[in-house]
């Protein structure tokens, strides 16, 4: 299946395989990490792993929007601070 959407996010590149492995273990169960190509602002199209939450999993979600730009000033430094699991990961 193709699907076409925008959507903002932030593309990391380069990461090795032992920091996806460590990010597997914290999406757990919920999501699953799927082969997918996207499109930057250039133009130009890339080959990418993304974080797709599992259908049994996506009541679990809510429809409130996630604001990137404040999530990478704020919501990393709380996380880190609240997530009682980081230090294992």
């Amino acid at each position: 299946m193709q699907v076409k959407q925008t959507v903002d996010n932030v593309l990391y590149r380069y990461a090795p395989e032992s920091a996806r492995e460590r990010v597997d273990r914290f999406k757990g169960k919920m999501s699953a990490r799927i082969g997918g190509q996207v499109e930057l602002n250039s133009g130009k199209t890339l080959a990418v792993q993304a974080y797709a939450v599992r259908l049994k999993f996506a009541n679990r979600l809510d429809s409130m929007e996630c604001d990137v730009e404040e999530f990478l000033r704020t919501g990393d430094d709380r996380f880190r601070k609240s997530y009682r699991g980081h230090q294992s990961l």
